[in-house]
């Protein structure tokens, strides 16, 4: 290197990263930083540049304290701390490698004289040391030895205390836990393994100085391979969640002595600990989770083993092995022992691998899915010889499966310790608990969403259900796909009992907003509107194919009284429907023939003579939109075509400029330079391809470009030329033949689209002059994402490429020449006359490209314009008997004499059941229509419209059915009362349109405020009937007992969000667990904060094990299937160290199906004697399911 240049920063990166294997590129901001700091000391001098972009060398300051730190004794300060270690290494290592690059030449050869002449010096000394020393280890290993009872007596490690030398000899193996090189002198310790005899830095394997004089070294692999340590500590594995508690719970309840408590979080947080640490602790505490991931780090080949043997090369850095089974602990404890009960679990499998003197497994739910689980337990506790797979089988689990218990019984009887809560209630002194149920009645608006989905759900679940041949059976025992299918109708209905906007798919998401119950009557009645149209439409559809089929048969009375139908229903609900208008143009156009036909028997109608008009309005109204759409795009083509005539009056074809530039670049002898600037800027952003050739590579000099560019450039006339020809003769009616034409190409094809018609020959020559306009890589989009896709997959993402479109309407070739062209002339500063017409020129290829979106654009619409036509033309067909000597079409509308009557037998199917959904649909829209009309109540006004019975105002209080129509309160008692029908007689017909609707279906409207002793709790905000009582309940709770701590339970993160949202709507403090990411810090805000006295709980996350007896009140937002799961949550607060009474709410909606859960909860666990506590799934059958849609379905029949 040149002492004089110096180097870049660039140089600075490229040679770490290459030398070192580090990618400082991504913390290239930190060497800036480092760098800046190193010039401003006068370390490093800038040779040129300004800032970070010159070049650099050494100062003199570096080479003098380079000298001052050679002569000065070697000392370094250590830390324990495992991250800060890792980070000054990286440190080190980066400012080496930048203090070797930046030295020149002569002053590298110096610096590697100087070192190797210190090596040479210092090895003789340090090997006389190690040999004088070899001697004295070997006396304390062998006495050391004997008192562990240990047989290896090697040489000793190097003292710690020493100056840190280089390997004794060259045959010394150095293999570290951070990777370094044996010769790479970096100040470090170094320790050597009396087994295996690695050097190793003493700081990467938490070898302290201290040790020393206690016990000899061991690398990590020779100390996992030997038998483990004897210990008297407890291992105490838990879940992440209650990790921290066993910390807080052991300061609470050991006093006068301390404990030596360590909280292990495993390998890849702490690198490898002394098992000799980990032995002299009390106490251990570590995580299923750090266990799953220590699992990794057992059964690690030694490098010195025959599967540490198998590369070619030595390897720099030793995998980590796992210290946990260094250890022979005194007891390992697991708490909430059922994350081991699946055996082939990581956290069960390395829980296995560990050594220990006493086990015990702690847990409040030993069996949750069946009597399988238990053998987990089994095998962990290690129960001889019921730790044998075969034997649990044989000896206990099958013999209990047949009826004999008493084996299984005696053994657990050995093993199991149960402390109910009921047998020890009295010696733990908890206060008494109290548990309140809180009845719910939805509001109109919710109960109709809700049997809107009960309705979808019922079906679903039963479809599901009718799969299961015996329905005795358990849940569990079906398969899980099969349990998911027929639980998930399950899981709608109770999520909609919660919260609409909790119903998966229903609703926008709940990260946007939370949708109030305004709104969601909006939006039911949007949905409601659109159903109603859509049953119409099929409706529609019915009447008009029953009508050709009355045609077929000759029956063209009937025929005309199905279209006159057609026309009196859209007529009927014009105000409130919308009719398809091609469906009234077929029932109007075919009404018309059959009239003009005069067949016998149809009697005439005053709207006979009106048919004509109606269906040129028809016909009209549907063109108007496809009408406009033309107009427009002819608009937007007419200017640009203006622009286009200016530009071209401006521009002298006849002696183009460019031809003038290339002139006087021969002349000049300056040819070459323009050619070579032509082909770089073609070659720059070109992808090449095998199937095309580059405008590059067609000419070599001056004169074969001036001969490319004139022809590119009349080919491009020639192209627009063309195109505008053929579009000027799509424009206009078009007429019979051209439809008919069109119609066999592509809209109605018999095979394939035969791309013949005038509209298909004029895309062809779009395609061509945008092949000249826009570059000639311009493809479909479909070549477009399969070119992507390749080079993704083969890495070749081609930076020439350009990153506006990947070719798609990318600038041309010939675009791109002329453009070189003017930039060269503007560089030579030739006339201004002849750079003003090439700007010019460019400014007609700019106005060329638009004028060809817009001219394409106006082609599309022309299309879609005769396809309209087209349409008009099919909705006016009607249904017909192929003909004899017909083919066989693939058209509907034509059928077989054989088809006649089962398509009439399927219209009237098809019609019977339009109807009746556009009558329900019908009466929906009223019956929100009329809620809608009641939501106000802060007028308190009469509502002046009579009760259809008794003519009497309806008043501030009255009733409303799902057909819509609403009827006084006196009249609704009386026909529940004695016009109750139906096999069980809970539900009534609407004394208008003879609608059922069940008694739990009945909405009552109250425009006076309700009046309560709950209802004076304000609630701001439009919230559903839950949510709002989950929070008016927690302010109840404030005002009766302030600084009362809550636990809100739910199944769902979903409700939880929404139930946080009300919370924050009504300015009430709380705290939220959303999974493990903060799950301490909002635990400990919540337990240890004043202010807030609210937390919100995931049931599967927060209801195993945690100690929260700081809260009274746990508020359980739905019924909860697994009763394990309950009896958690609720025992979060009662239990030991609680104080105060607590309370359990519950929040029930009734008559639905939460409801009745809850009574088939109550009769499965009085039917349930045994004491264990069993999943939905072991507890539930498929009866039980189909009884909890079947029942509720009868009550509202």
């Amino acid at each position: 290197m040149n002492a004089g240049r110096g180097v870049s920063i660039n140089a600075v990166f490229s040679y770490i990263r290459a030398s070192y294997g580090c990618d400082f590129l991504r913390n290239r901001g930190h060497v800036k930083k480092t760098l800046t700091k190193l010039i401003d000391e006068g370390l490093v001098v800038r040779v040129k540049g300004r800032g970070l972009a010159g070049s650099f060398k050494l100062g003199k300051k570096c080479k003098e304290s380079e000298k001052t730190a050679a002569a000065a004794p070697i000392s370094k300060v250590t830390e324990s701390t495992p991250r800060k270690t890792s980070r000054r290494r990286a440190k080190d290592k980066a400012e080496v490698a930048l203090h070797n690059f930046l030295l020149t030449e002569e002053e590298r050869e110096e610096e590697e004289e100087e070192k190797e002449k210190r090596e040479e010096e210092a090895r003789p000394r340090l090997r006389a040391q190690s040999a004088g020393r070899r001697e004295e280890r070997e006396e304390e290993a062998d006495s050391e030895m004997k008192c562990e009872d240990q047989s290896n007596s090697r040489t000793s490690s190097q003292e710690v205390g020493d100056p840190p030398p280089l390997l004794p000899s060259p045959d010394s193996r150095f293999e570290c836990l951070c990777g370094g090189e044996s010769g790479f002198y970096d100040g470090k310790h170094l320790v050597q393994c009396l087994s295996c005899d690695l050097w190793q830095h003493a700081l990467c394997v938490n070898y302290l100085e201290e040790s020393r004089s206690s016990r000899p070294f061991y690398c990590p692999h020779c100390l996992v391979a030997a038998p483990p340590l004897c210990s008297g500590a407890t291992l105490i594995i838990s879940p992440s969640s209650i990790c921290h508690q066993w910390g807080e719970e052991i300061q609470r309840h050991v006093h006068g002595s301390e404990l030596r408590v360590l909280v292990y979080q495993g390998v890849k947080r702490h690198g490898f600990l002394q098992p000799r640490l980990l032995a002299q602790q009390d106490v251990v505490i570590t995580t299923y989770d750090v266990l799953r991931s220590e699992l990794n780090y057992v059964d690690i080949p030694h490098s010195n083993s025959e599967d540490g043997r198998r590369f070619r090369n030595r390897k720099r850095y030793m995998a980590v092995p796992s210290p946990l089974v260094a250890v022979q602990w005194w007891r390992i404890c697991l708490d909430e022992a059922q994350m081991v009960e699946c055996p082939t679990a990581k956290a069960a499998e390395m829980a296995l691998r560990l050594s220990s003197v006493n086990r015990w497994c702690v847990s409040g739910t030993p069996v949750q899915r069946g009597l399988e689980d238990l053998y987990g337990l089994v095998l962990f506790l290690g129960v001889d010889p019921f730790w044998v797979k075969h034997w649990w089988l044989q000896i206990l689990y099958r013999p209990f499966r047949r009826g004999n218990t008493a084996p299984l019984y005696r053994v657990i009887a050995q093993i199991l310790w149960r402390s109910a809560k009921k047998d020890v209630i009295d010696q733990i002194q908890i206060p008494p608990q109290t548990e309140e149920v809180h009845w719910l009645n939805f509001s109109p608006v919710e109960g109709h969403f809700y049997h809107r989905q009960h309705e979808v759900c019922s079906h679903d679940a039963l479809l599901q259900l009718r799969k299961v041949s015996d329905w005795s059976l358990k849940l569990g025992s079906l398969d899980r796909r099969s349990v998911q299918n027929i639980l998930n109708p399950l899981l709608r209905l109770r999520q909609a009992c919660c919260h609409p906007q909790a119903v998966r798919g229903e609703f926008l998401p709940l990260q946007k907003s939370t949708m109030t119950m305004e709104e969601l009557l909006k939006s039911l009645q949007k949905k409601c509107r659109v159903e109603c149209e859509e049953a119409h439409r099929q409706l529609v559809c019915a009447l008009n194919g029953r009508a050709g089929i009355h045609i077929i048969r000759g029956e063209y009375l009937e025929a005309v009284e199905m279209y006159r139908e057609v026309l009196r229903s859209s007529e009927e609900h014009k105000g409130r429907l919308k009719t398809d208008s091609l469906q009234r143009l077929h029932a109007t156009h075919n009404l018309m023939e059959l009239l003009k036909a005069k067949h016998s028997g149809i009697p005439p109608t005053l709207r006979d003579d009106r048919l004509s008009d109606e269906a040129e309005q028809l016909r009209q109204h549907y063109m108007t939109k496809y009408d406009s759409e033309v107009s427009d795009a002819l608009q937007a083509l007419q200017p640009v075509l203006q622009s286009i005539k200016e530009l071209r009056r401006k521009v002298k074809l006849n002696s183009p400029w460019w031809l003038d530039v290339v002139q006087r670049a021969v002349r000049c002898s300056t040819d070459d330079e323009l050619v070579s600037r032509i082909k770089n800027d073609l070659t720059s952003s070109y992808k090449q391809q095998a199937s095309k050739l580059s405008m590059a590579d067609k000419f070599r000099d001056a004169v074969g470009l001036q001969l490319l560019l004139t022809s590119q450039i009349e080919d491009l006339t020639k192209s627009q030329k063309t195109v505008q020809d053929a579009v000027k003769k799509l424009e206009g009616p078009a007429s019979r033949e051209v439809i008919e034409e069109v119609t066999l190409c592509h809209l109605r094809p018999q095979r394939l689209p035969l791309n013949n018609c005038v509209f298909c020959k004029a895309d062809v020559l779009f395609t061509d002059y945008e092949s000249k306009l826009f570059s000639h890589t311009v493809k479909g989009q479909t070549a477009i994402f399969e070119e992507m896709i390749e080079d993704q997959e083969g890495g070749l993402m081609d930076d020439r490429l350009p990153t506006t479109s990947r070719g798609l309407w990318a600038t041309s070739e010939t675009e791109k020449s002329l453009k070189a062209i003017l930039a060269f002339a503007k560089l030579k500063r030739l006339d201004n006359d002849l750079l003003e017409e090439g700007n010019t020129f460019m400014e007609l290829l700019e106005c060329l490209k638009k004028e060809y979106k817009v001219l394409h654009e106006y082609w599309m619409v022309l299309r879609n314009h005769v396809s309209a036509i087209d349409e008009l033309g099919m909705a006016t067909e009607r249904l017909r008997v192929r003909l004899p000597d017909e083919p066989k079409p693939k058209l509907l509308h034509i059928i077989e004499p054989h088809e006649v009557d089962q398509n009439q037998q399927k219209l009237l199917n098809d019609q019977a059941l339009a109807k009746s959904q556009l009558q329900k649909k019908l009466g929906q829209v009223l019956y929100l229509n009329n809620l809608e009309k009641s939501q106000d109540k802060s007028n308190e006004e009469l509502n002046p419209e009579p009760c259809p019975i008794c003519a009497r105002p309806l008043g501030q209080e009255w009733a409303v059915l799902t057909c819509g129509h609403c009827f006084c309160n006196e009249c609704i008692s009386i026909m529940v009362e004695q016009y109750s029908v139906g096999s069980r007689r809970r539900a009534i017909r609407c004394a208008v349109c003879r609608q059922i609707t069940s008694h739990a279906e009945i909405s009552y409207v109250f425009t006076t405020q309700a009046s309560g002793e709950d209802q004076d709790i304000p609630v701001q905000g439009s919230h559903s009937t839950k949510v709002e009582a989950v929070v008016r309940t927690l302010k109840k709770i404030q005002l009766i007992d302030p600084g009362a701590k809550c636990l809100v339970f739910s199944t769902w993160l979903s409700v939880l969000d929404i139930i946080s949202k009300a919370l924050f709507d009504n300015n009430m403090e709380f705290s939220q667990i959303n999974g493990i990411h903060k799950f301490q810090e909002n635990l400990c805000s919540f337990k240890y904060e004043e202010q807030i006295n609210i937390l919100l709980l995931p049931l599967h996350t927060g209801s195993n094990g945690l100690n929260i007896i700081e809260a009274t009140h746990v508020l359980l937002v739905e019924p909860i299937l697994n009763p394990a799961h309950e009896l958690q949550a609720i025992g979060r607060v009662h239990r030991i160290g609680q104080t105060k009474p607590t309370f359990v709410h519950r929040f029930l909606i009734k008559s639905t199906i939460e409801e009745r859960m809850q009574a088939m909860m109550k009769t499965a666990e009085k039917s349930h004697t045994t004491t264990m506590k069993h999943s939905e799934a072991a507890v539930l059958t498929v009866a039980d399911l189909a009884d909890l849609f079947t029942e509720e379905h009868l009550e509202s029949m």
